[in-house]
């Protein structure tokens, strides 16, 4: 019967992968703007911003008890 190792000492045996925030942030962006020209990124931009004032009103009153939306 083959013996089998500790599930941990098979991981340590994997090492650590060198991951910087940065390389995550930009492997992030990347994946986000997939196939999409930087003026379709720019205008996705634009109506999320013009939309965040009205988004804002509707969580008026927004506190410690969770968000009360407003008809």
């Amino acid at each position: 019967m083959a013996r089998c190792r500790h599930p941990t000492a098979i991981l340590k045996s994997l090492g650590t992968p060198h991951i910087t925030a940065e390389r995550t942030i930009i492997e992030g962006v990347v994946h986000e703007a997939a196939n999409h020209s930087v003026e379709q990124l720019a205008q996705e931009e634009n109506e999320m911003l013009v939309g965040l004032p009205g988004l804002r009103t509707r969580h008026e009153g927004t506190g410690p008890g969770g968000p009360r939306l407003r008809d």
